[in-house]
């Protein structure tokens, strides 16, 4: 069984945890939101959620990080299941989405004969 998310009412198809935070990045870039100009935006301490470089504040690369393709942006993966949940809810907060318009669902595969 795969994870989706309905973001304002929009259906995106997320194979893994991570989708769930990659698909909520590209839906702020898709409106418009998320820009190159936003960057760095912080988890916790030093480390960084997105960046223009895969680097943390620190110096130290993102452990798990992955260029955006719609933005000249990084997104860094390596966060656990909750982290990704919060992280997810905290981006749409930053730009004015109440976090009750994200909704992690499970999709049913159905084969078609």
């Amino acid at each position: 069984m795969e994870k989706g998310i309905i973001l304002c009412g929009e259906f995106r198809e997320c194979k893994n945890n991570i989708d769930i935070l990659k698909e909520t990045v590209d839906w702020l870039i898709d409106k418009g939101l998320l820009s190159n100009s936003d960057a760095p935006l912080i988890k916790r301490r030093k480390r960084y959620v997105i960046n223009n470089e895969p680097v943390h504040s620190d110096g130290t690369d993102f452990s798990n990080g992955e260029q955006l393709s719609k933005v000249n942006l990084h997104l860094e993966k390596n966060w656990n299941s909750k982290d990704i949940k919060e992280i997810s809810k905290n981006l749409l907060e930053e730009y004015d989405i109440n976090t009750e318009a994200l909704h992690i669902v499970e999709v049913k595969e159905v084969n078609s004969f």
